[in-house]
């Protein structure tokens, strides 16, 4: 897999004529990793080739670093854990090893208080510290997304956001208004200030479906304001292909692959949802932005 189709930028003037994409090959080959791609600080965090992540100037030039074996899962600006098999370590994008030690399941978030594996059951989640392997917290919840100490999860069907301090414990239950639906996801992201969490809707109302009301559904982009808690679909934003969302650096503008095959920008000043001029020739699988 190349980078050839992400629409990286470290800023997009949309007044100003079409931008031509910066490309270049880099090798892909952590499998089925959730996270193949993604901004941490002022790197690029990438799965790379002999099963090792690497990171690279957004820029795209010079060589790629090496940060260690392993897929890697992010935690927050700079730092990464790598997952080996059920061995993890806690690292800086420069391979600084901060914690190392291992986890009874396959992470599928992570956070400072230890990695989130999904209990038994599929009904909770559970923080689990890396060196000595006990449980710290049972949170409420499947399908996870976190940042550095915020766990977001939901069950499958999705009645309620649960947002829990993964060092605390405390959580609190979200629900949208109708008629939106929020739907069970990996990829909500939080804002760079962590105030704002991004996340998948159904913008219509549940279809009567037993097991999966979520099948040949489309969904769309909502923001949920974490001090208010209330969600807000973002205009225009019907999510295509694996439905990525990355937001900027400076957390102005929210990025999301559309069902048109294009990368469209919502501007949270404006309010407004505008198509990124590139012009893409594949799906999107991976995106993030600077």
């Amino acid at each position: 897999m190349g980078l050839h189709d992400l629409g990286l930028a470290k800023s997009i003037e949309l007044s100003e004529r079409p931008a031509r994409p910066v490309e270049r090959r880099l090798e892909f080959g952590c499998g089925d990793a959730l996270d193949q791609m993604v901004r941490s600080g002022d790197r690029l965090v990438f799965c790379g080739y002999e099963s090792s992540s690497y990171s690279i100037d957004p820029d795209l030039e010079g060589k790629p670093a090496r940060i260690g074996r392993g897929y890697f899962m992010p935690e927050q600006d700079g730092i990464v854990w790598l997952i080996y098999g059920r061995k993890v370590k806690r690292v800086t994008l420069e391979g600084e090893v901060l914690a190392r030690g291992t986890v009874p399941c396959i992470p599928i978030a992570v956070t400072e208080a230890g990695g989130i594996c999904q209990g038994r059951g599929q009904r909770t989640v559970k923080v689990t510290d890396i060196e000595t392997g006990r449980l710290i917290h049972r949170l409420p919840g499947v399908f996870a997304s976190s940042n550095a100490n915020t766990v977001a999860a939901c069950r499958e069907p999705c009645p309620a956001l649960h947002l829990s301090d993964a060092t605390t414990g405390e959580s609190r239950a979200i629900r949208p208004p109708d008629p939106l639906r929020f739907s069970p996801t990996y990829d909500a992201q939080f804002s760079p200030d962590e105030t704002l969490l991004a996340t998948e809707v159904y913008p219509e109302p549940a279809k009567p479906e037993k097991r999966f009301p979520q099948k040949n559904r489309s969904t769309s982009v909502a923001l949920v304001d974490l001090k208010s808690d209330e969600a807000t679909l973002i205009p225009d934003s019907e999510l295509g292909g694996y439905g990525r969302i990355a937001w900027s650096d400076d957390g102005e503008r929210l990025y999301f692959s559309a069902r048109d095959g294009a990368i469209n920008v919502y501007d949270l000043e404006t309010e407004q949802t505008t198509k990124v001029p590139f012009d893409l020739k594949d799906t999107i699988f991976q995106l993030a932005a600077f």
